[in-house]
């Protein structure tokens, strides 16, 4: 696992950050994050979560960026930013699996945050939310996969 200097750097290094993914949050799924999480602030460089750390929590962006950084080497890492209406930390707490990447703040930033127990319940109980959620996650698939291709072409 990296230190938080080699986190900080690994963000500054990534060329170009590509957008998490196409699809935002939905109305419906801003609602319930709204009525069922705690809106917290954060400073630029705030450390949300570690790739490998256990899922505790789901944020959704209100304003500001994370960006999401997953090394593959000692110095290269892939990079995404989340900015207003994406959620960061899905897969994981979905999957009930660690992190896989590491969440960084990048800008002061308002974030919703919800336990991710919660959001498993939250999302299991309307069909509405969970097509959401699936949109988003394949979104995120389909963009993580162009990036490590365009990762494999810079090697």
């Amino acid at each position: 696992m990296l230190d938080d200097s080699t986190i900080k750097q690994d963000i500054l290094e990534v060329s170009q950050p590509s957008p998490l993914s196409g699809i935002l949050a939905s109305p419906e799924l801003i609602k319930e994050f709204i009525q069922r999480g705690r809106t917290l602030t954060f400073p630029r460089t705030a450390v949300l979560f570690r790739q490998g750390e256990s899922a505790t929590r789901v944020y959704l962006v209100i304003s500001g960026a994370v960006a999401l950084t997953l090394p593959f080497s000692t110095s290269h890492a892939i990079g995404f930013i989340a900015e207003n209406g994406s959620i960061v930390g899905v897969p994981a707490a979905f999957g009930n699996q660690p992190y896989s990447m590491t969440g960084v703040v990048v800008a002061r930033s308002e974030l919703i945050a919800i336990e991710a127990e919660e959001f498993c319940k939250m999302i299991a109980s309307d069909p509405v939310l969970s097509l959401n959620v699936l949109k988003i996650l394949a979104a995120e698939t389909r963009a993580a996969r162009m990036a490590i291709a365009e990762a494999a072409t810079a090697f």
